[in-house]
C-alpha cells in the first residue's frame, strides 16, 4: 500500500505549501491547488480532479462485442416522418393512397375523346309526354334551362359528362372550341347500367365553331338526327317539323 504524503500548511495560509513525500522530494504547490491534485499514482492510474472530491478511475480495455449481438443490434435506416414527407414532395405521404371510384351511371352520359376538350354547353327545355302530339311554340322552344352536369376525367384523353335523372323534355348538346379548333370522339349512353341500357357513337367532330352536334328526345331515347325514328318532316321557313304516326309525336325544331 502506498503511503499517503504528510501535508504540513501553517495558519495563515502562505503563497505556498511544502509537501513532504516519504522516500521523495519536497514539491511546492500554490495554497489554491488542491494537493491531493499534485499526487500522481505509482500504478499507472489516472488521478481524476474534481473541486469537491478526487476519484481515482482505472484505465479498463474496450470490450468487444460479439458479432451475433452486432448483427441484431445493427442500425436501420430511419423511415421519414409525415413532416418530412411534407417539406420533400419525392417522399410519399402515408395519406397517398390509390383511390377506387364507383362506376358512376345515370340516364344521360356523354363520352368525349381527345387531346383538347372544347367547351361543353347542356340545355334543357320541357315537353311533356301529355302533349307530344302538340309541338312547341317559338316562345316555348326559347325557354331553355342551362344544366350542370357531373363531369369525371377517367383517363387523360376522356371526360364524362352525367345527368342522373332526366326530365320530360328534349335535351341538346353544344360544343365550341376552347382555345383552338379541336376533334373529338362522341359517345352517348342511355340508361346505363340497366336493361334500358343503349350506346350510340356520333364518331369524330371536328370543332372550329360553336355547334349542337345532337339532340334527344326524353325519356324515350329518340335523336332528332335519327331518320328511323320518325314517319317524315315538314319543313317551312321557321323551322323543321317531324313526326312519327304511329306515336302521334309531333317535334319541332326553330331556325335560329
Amino acid at each position: 500500500m502506498m503511503a499517503m504524503p504528510q501535508y504540513f500548511i501553517t495558519s495563515p495560509m502562505p503563497e505556498t505549501v511544502q509537501i513532504v513525500f516519504p522516500h521523495r522530494h519536497s514539491a511546492q504547490i500554490s495554497a489554491k491547488q488542491s494537493p491531493i491534485s499534485a499526487c500522481r499514482s505509482e500504478q499507472g492510474q489516472t488521478t481524476v480532479k474534481n473541486e469537491s472530491h478526487t476519484q481515482e478511475k482505472a484505465e479498463v480495455p474496450a470490450r468487444k462485442e460479439s458479432p451475433r449481438i452486432a448483427a441484431l443490434t445493427k442500425a436501420e435506416p430511419v423511415k421519414p416522418t409525415n413532416a418530412a414527407r411534407q417539406n420533400d414532395p419525392s417522399q410519399p405521404s402515408d395519406k397517398t393512397k390509390s383511390l377506387s371510384l364507383p362506376l358512376v351511371t345515370g340516364d344521360l352520359k356523354i363520352v368525349l375523346t381527345g387531346a383538347v376538350f372544347p367547351e361543353t354547353t347542356i340545355t334543357f327545355k320541357k315537353f311533356a309526354l301529355s302533349r307530344r302530339n302538340r309541338p312547341l311554340s317559338r316562345v316555348e322552344s326559347l325557354q331553355r334551362q342551362k344544366v350542370i352536369p357531373l363531369i369525371t376525367n377517367t383517363q387523360d384523353n376522356t371526360r364524362e359528362f352525367f345527368i342522373s335523372k332526366t326530365g320530360q323534355g328534349i335535351y341538346a348538346i353544344a360544343l365550341e372550341p376552347a382555345k383552338e379548333a379541336s376533334s373529338v370522339g362522341v359517345v352517348i349512353r342511355l340508361y346505363e347500367g340497366t336493361p334500358r341500357a343503349t350506346t350510340k357513337d356520333l364518331g369524330r367532330i371536328a370543332i372550329t365553331s360553336r355547334k349542337v352536334v345532337f339532340r334527344i328526345l326524353m325519356p324515350e331515347g329518340i335523336y332528332w338526327d335519327d331518320a328511323a325514328a320518325f314517319s317524315g318532316s315538314l319543313e317551312d321557313s321557321e323551322g323543321v317539323t317531324k313526326f312519327n304516326t304511329a306515336s302521334g309525336l309531333l317535334w319541332r325544331e326553330y331556325s335560329d
